[in-house]
């Protein structure tokens, strides 16, 4: 029964990833795209690499956090934690202009990317003034504590990092895709198991992940056994890789 159960979900999801571009006619031409109050100008699509657990060749010279693949994040008493956060969250908020959601979330659940902050900043009494100035001074690669916020390690998405690209903000297209997730009920700390298993997902034109959603309910997958499936570990998503992108 549970066999007969899964072969019919496989069926579904390739069906709707082999048949959805072909059907799907975009029902709107604006160069914008809606999500809830905001509004979001659509890019060319953003190409990322794709190798998997490479190592530099100068493994001396590189910093050991982008390789960091263990839970072993350095000790850290919780008080300059929560300053450390305070100034993350101001930076990428204030400064960055990122939905405070977003960027509290990111402030919270990226460690290691803290870690390496507090390294490099000189040990003085007011660690979130230390942390604020030395974000003034040395702008951040945002795509680091995104991930990492989204479940991946430094070593899972060191080799998937967007090339020639610091900012979330350069990419429309990953935001817009990450917050249909997100609002479909999907975990955010989950999301980061789906970018490295289905790239592709990240990479669908404005709306034509919502509708793919909506035609996997309208064949018999609701919404909870979607969302179970990703917050469980077993990306159904994986299917979309096989799907053509459209043009």
């Amino acid at each position: 029964m549970i066999h007969l159960q899964r072969l019919r979900t496989t069926s579904i999801l390739k069906w709707v990833s082999s048949n959805f571009v072909e059907n799907h006619v975009r029902s709107s031409k604006s160069p914008f795209e809606r999500i809830g109050s905001i509004y979001i100008a659509q890019n060319p699509r953003r190409f990322y690499g794709r190798k998997r657990n490479v190592k530099p060749e100068n493994i001396e010279n590189v910093d050991e956090m982008t390789l960091a693949c263990d839970d072993n994040v350095r000790k850290v008493s919780p008080a300059i934690r929560r300053e450390a956060q305070a100034a993350l969250l101001e930076y990428l908020h204030s400064t960055r202009s990122l939905p405070f959601t977003d960027a509290e979330h990111m402030s919270k659940n990226s460690p290691y990317f803290l870690e390496k902050i507090l390294e490099r900043i000189k040990d003085e009494g007011d660690i979130r003034q230390s942390v604020v100035r030395y974000l003034r001074y040395h702008p951040i690669n945002e795509f680091e504590p995104f991930f990492e916020s989204a479940g991946l390690k430094p070593c899972e998405y060191n080799p998937l990092l967007p090339r020639k690209l610091m900012y979330l903000s350069d990419d429309n297209l990953l935001l817009n895709n990450y917050y249909v997730l997100c609002n479909y009920g999907i975990d955010r700390n989950k999301i980061g198991k789906i970018f490295k298993e289905a790239m592709e997902v990240f990479q669908h034109d404005f709306g034509i992940l919502p509708s793919k959603l909506q035609a996997y309910e309208e064949l018999g997958l609701h919404q909870s056994f979607i969302v179970s499936r990703n917050s469980s570990g077993e990306v159904c998503f994986k299917f979309e890789a096989v799907c053509s992108i459209p043009k």
